[in-house]
């Protein structure tokens, strides 16, 4: 199965020393790919799961949280977890953040936010839910992207020996299938993330 390379002209793919020397690398990636993802939506599929910052959790719930309060873009987590979800919401308050996670399913969540009135384009989709590749792949399809939209998928690296790229396993065939390019990068030793680009949507006429 063949890794796409983005573009140089791109920006998602082009990555910043710096951010190997950081001490949380899953989030700095994570702010890399939002600062280069168009205006609208932001919504994450397996919420933070410990009270407090851990360079193998990420915490990626409350960074970007606080990124979409500074942006002003409505942001949404979904997690079926209920225990999950209660640890997360107290640290999101504990920081001052009114945005809650919220215990619904992942395709669920997405298709509802979808037939909301008058919803932001989905900007940025982070996927780090269940292990099970097939998830994965049912939500990448259940979303609705915005124009050049940013896709996220954690834990990209071998968990089985069926799963060879960990929970992109099926997704990747997809990009392909639909010539979406990505990249995998090294988050924490033993670690990887996908990062996408969608494709420019021609406007209806």
């Amino acid at each position: 199965m063949s890794k796409k390379k983005q573009d140089k002209t791109e920006p998602i793919g082009v990555v910043a020393s710096t951010l190997f020397d950081s001490p949380n690398r899953k989030a700095e990636r994570l702010m890399y790919a939002l600062d280069h993802a168009p205006k609208g939506a932001v919504i994450e599929i397996g919420c933070a799961r410990t009270p407090s910052e851990l360079v193998t959790d990420g915490w990626s719930t409350i960074y970007l949280a606080e990124r979409c309060k500074e942006e002003d873009r409505p942001f949404l987590s979904f997690d079926v977890d209920e225990r999950a979800v209660a640890v997360c919401n107290k640290a999101l308050l504990d920081r001052g953040l009114m945005m809650k996670a919220e215990v619904r399913d992942g395709v669920e969540g997405l298709k509802a936010y979808a037939t909301r009135v008058a919803p932001q384009p989905l900007a940025m989709l982070y996927l780090d839910g269940a292990d099970d590749p097939a998830e994965t792949l049912k939500q990448f399809k259940a979303a609705t992207f915005a124009s050049e939209a940013v896709l996220a998928v954690d834990d990209v690296q071998m968990i089985d020996w069926d799963k060879l790229m960990g929970k992109a396993t099926n997704l990747i065939p997809e990009l392909d299938k639909l010539k979406i390019p990505y990249d995998v990068y090294t988050t924490e030793p033993g670690y990887s993330m996908l990062l996408a680009r969608m494709p420019v949507m021609k406007e209806s006429k």
